[in-house]
């Protein structure tokens, strides 16, 4: 134990030191924030002043790669509408400029499933949605928008979410992942950031000094050509031009590159929403394995002269409708030697076990079709694992779309019950969707269902179908006829 004089003095230092790390610590936080004044008060003045608000470094990346705004104010109405230049990839939709405390907002963020092709939004999944919400919960009055663009891959759907995020939406609907090879990848996906670093560097990027800085810095420069020229203001597929289905090869665009970018885009745009705290939910979409053979079939490695002829013959036994199953299978099975990832092959194939009873080997079959088909068309199943595997990590909620209607399927096997085309649903298979979103919705957030929910959403659907007339229909057919000749190469 010290003496009384040595531990009045030890204590008398311990004090002292204590008294100037509290001293040295406040001395730096008062000289931080004199550092800081003079940016709080012109920060404070151009709010005052309420200067126009620079565009975002996003936006004005958006807009320098053609990703214009969706939605336009038109004042006379008070709504947001789609503007009138992006009508030829999307379809009219608005909501109220001024959201009131009863009403709920659900944005779907797609392609032209979305969108409900080979029809309109009258009978996409977004429609039948809005019907059941309002009958579900009619103490609140429900937007459920359609932003679905012909086309879109996730890419483009990433500056349409930028842009929603932005107008009160209570959840966001994602349905991506048929569209990613349908342009020439010269493109650089989102970065993935860590989720931490977001806030801060949104929080830097809405000062009103930091956007005057940068308006004079960059006032009189272009953005660098690596942005520039990253995206057309229209979407280029290649199937939009005669000849377009040449470009298509196994490998070409690289398959590998093409899934990462959209992982990447899929799990930063995840990330955004639940930066914004906005809740999302994300589809794992379906597509058609029975009814819809490969779009091209090439070789993956070319063969020989040798393997090229017993090929072509295993082919000419394979395809004689007159030949007994047996021989068309063993042909088929010849041919799948030489040629292991040739689609055609495995669609036939697939098609035969399926009548045969063989479900799995159908599948496989069906499945290998769908993902080696050297014009991809349709979502692979590396892309639909993906889905489900970020949708897990992010722990956001996953409405798999190929399982639903697998289970609603003759085999399992999703086909020409569900789906009209390789990739969009019918009308039934819409409200399908539809019906499980409101699932979700009621589970998750936004609202509590009655005990005539489920009564009053079929009298709702039935009614809204009822005010369709008959050359809606007739319309859409003739689209699927058009869409069918796209998919085939014979754009026109």
């Amino acid at each position: 134990m010290y003496p009384i004089n040595k531990a009045s003095k030890h204590i008398a230092r311990a004090g002292f030191w204590r008294v100037c790390r509290a001293r040295g610590i406040a001395f730096r936080l008062i000289a931080l924030a004199i550092g800081l004044l003079p940016l709080l008060m012109i920060e404070s003045t151009l709010w005052v002043l309420d200067l126009p608000r620079a565009e975002s470094r996003i936006e004005a990346i958006g807009e320098a790669n053609g990703t214009r705004r969706l939605f336009v104010l038109n004042r006379a109405t008070g709504r947001y509408e789609i503007a009138p230049d992006r009508l030829n990839l999307f379809r009219p939709d608005s909501f109220v400029a001024e959201k009131p405390a009863d009403l709920r907002r659900v944005f779907v963020l797609g392609g032209s499933t979305v969108q409900g092709r080979p029809y309109q939004i009258e009978t996409a999944f977004s429609t039948w949605l809005g019907l059941a919400l309002q009958t579900c919960d009619p103490q609140h009055r429900w937007e459920v928008v359609n932003c679905g663009g012909v086309s879109y891959a996730s890419y483009r759907v990433a500056a349409i979410l930028d842009e929603v995020l932005q107008y009160q939406p209570d959840a966001i609907i994602l349905y991506i992942g048929h569209n990613e090879f349908l342009e020439r990848q010269s493109f650089g996906q989102l970065q993935r950031l860590p989720d931490w670093i977001v806030p801060a560097l949104s929080a830097v990027e809405r000062m009103r000094t930091f956007q005057l800085l940068r308006s004079q810095i960059f006032a009189d420069a272009a953005l660098e050509p690596s942005t520039r020229e990253l995206l057309t203001h229209n979407v280029e597929a290649l199937l939009d031009n005669q000849g377009g289905l040449a470009e298509y090869h196994p490998d070409a665009p690289p398959r590998g590159a093409v899934e990462e970018a959209f992982a990447d885009n899929l799990d930063a745009m995840i990330a955004y929403c639940r930066q914004r705290n906005v809740p999302v939910i994300v589809c794992c979409p379906a597509r058609n394995l029975v009814d819809c053979p490969p779009f091209k079939s090439e070789p993956l490695v070319p063969l020989d002269d040798s393997d090229q002829r017993a090929f072509d013959v295993a082919m000419a036994t394979a395809t004689d409708e007159q030949a007994a199953a047996a021989d068309r299978i063993a042909a088929l099975r010849t041919a799948q030697a030489l040629d292991p990832q040739n689609p055609s092959v495995a669609y036939r194939l697939g098609r035969l076990m399926l009548q045969a009873g063989e479900i799995e080997t159908a599948r496989q079959q069906l499945t290998l079709a769908a993902d080696n088909d050297s014009c991809p068309l349709r979502i692979r199943s590396s892309m639909q694992s993906q889905i489900r595997a970020i949708a897990a990590q992010r722990q956001v909620p996953l409405l798999d779309v190929d399982r639903l209607m697998q289970s609603h399927s003759r085999n399992g096997l999703v086909g020409a019950k569900w789906m009209v085309d390789h990739v969009h649903p019918t009308v039934h298979g819409h409200q399908m969707i539809a019906d499980a979103l409101l699932e979700i919705l009621v589970d998750q957030w936004l609202t509590t269902s009655d005990v005539d929910c489920q009564s009053n959403r079929e009298a709702a659907y039935a009614d809204h179908l009822r005010s369709l007339d008959e050359s809606y229909f007739v319309r859409g057919q003739q689209r699927l006829e058009g869409l069918k000749q796209w998919a085939a190469g014979r754009a026109r």
